[in-house]
């Protein structure tokens, strides 16, 4: 596994639900996360 990984891997459910949040919309959420 990538060092980019390894740090990216762990936060992508948080990256993923703040965008959602965000956005309010769950396919531009997948877009950004």
């Amino acid at each position: 596994m990538s060092r980019f990984e390894t740090l990216v891997i762990p936060h992508l459910d948080a990256a993923y639900n703040l965008a959602r949040w965000m956005t309010r919309n769950t396919s531009d959420a997948e877009d950004i996360a």
